[in-house]
């Protein structure tokens, strides 16, 4: 959901629990430790947690608000990626991988609905720290490359002729 973080005047997105789940306190536990895993993420590359807690009865956390749209889309939208673009969100996601590997949190598999291009500003990953019983991801160098495929659809044969782009 969107929402606003009322206290600073902020736009977030808000993720709730589904309350089937509430009389389940481990579960409760679990959400809770997830949002504060994520929160102590600092990267620029990666969405900010802001808080988790309990409100009107909800169980939510609120993270970083990007106007924009996930790879996937904006790509079903039609709406090719210019070169420069594509550059950043490889080079974006690449360094937030890289981040929590450096400082050993278990991440989610990347899939490209983690990946957010926002209308202004830098693509950025949807933070993926693993919960419990998570299928934790051992193969950035795999998914970076399944990810450059995607991007190089995406960019409807737009002119690839730079250095960098030519290296992936």
């Amino acid at each position: 959901y969107e929402a606003v973080q009322v206290a600073v005047n902020r736009p977030v997105a808000l993720q709730v629990m589904n309350p089937v789940f509430y009389s389940e306190p481990e579960r409760v536990q679990q959400f809770i430790a997830f949002a504060a895993a994520m929160a102590r993420l600092q990267n620029p590359y990666l969405t900010a947690v802001y808080e988790a807690g309990e409100g009107d009865g909800l169980i939510f956390y609120a993270r970083e608000h990007l106007a924009g749209a996930s790879l996937p889309e904006r790509l079903q939208e039609g709406r090719i990626l210019s070169e420069d673009l594509a550059l950043q969100t490889i080079i974006h996601v690449g360094e937030a991988l890289n981040y929590e590997k450096k400082n050993n949190i278990p991440h989610l598999p990347l899939t490209i609905d983690q990946v957010l291009i926002p209308d202004t500003g830098v693509p950025k990953l949807l933070t993926n720290v693993s919960g419990e019983g998570d299928e934790v991801s051992e193969g950035e160098w795999y998914e970076m490359r399944s990810l450059a495929a995607i991007i190089r659809q995406g960019m409807g044969g737009a002119g690839v002729s730079s250095p960098e782009y030519e290296s992936i």
